[in-house]
């Protein structure tokens, strides 16, 4: 079962969530950012691919969700006032969607890691779609060693 667990994450990402959280916070107080997933087992894994987000080619993919200590976070973000999820809400503005995930991605960035909303891997975020398979706001990661 995947989990939530900040304390099974590398600790470059338990530095970044203890400082990212709190700023975003102070900058959009009508929302929260929670962690969503820290560990998924590798089958969770090869489910979470096939279920919404393709280009999988039917193998179990290597993730830096899989192995403990995590290489990789995801977060999703909430309205404040009631705890919805903005991906579930009916004409949720996209522009303050895309600013919302972006601001987190930015700050993931800046300290030294990876969003899902970066694939290309030039530091310029593509558009965060959520109808495309390979670009995922919601995730942060260590960048692999070189």
């Amino acid at each position: 079962m995947p989990t939530r667990d900040i304390t099974q994450a590398d600790v470059e990402l338990h530095r970044f969530y203890a400082f990212a959280k709190p700023v975003f916070d102070a900058y959009f107080p009508d929302f929260v950012w929670r962690l969503t997933t820290v560990y998924r087992s590798p089958s969770e894994q090869l489910v979470e691919f096939t279920s919404h987000r393709s280009n999988c080619d039917g193998v179990e993919k290597v993730s830096g969700h899989n192995v403990i200590p995590t290489r990789a976070i995801d977060g999703g973000i909430f309205r404040k006032s009631d705890g919805a999820y903005i991906d579930t809400i009916p004409d949720f503005p996209d522009s303050l969607r895309k600013a919302l995930y972006a601001f987190i991605g930015l700050l993931a960035e800046l300290h030294g890691l990876r969003w899902g909303a970066d694939w290309n891997g030039n530091g310029v975020p593509v558009g965060v779609d959520r109808l495309e398979s390979l670009n995922d706001p919601y995730h942060i990661e260590k960048k692999a060693a070189k």
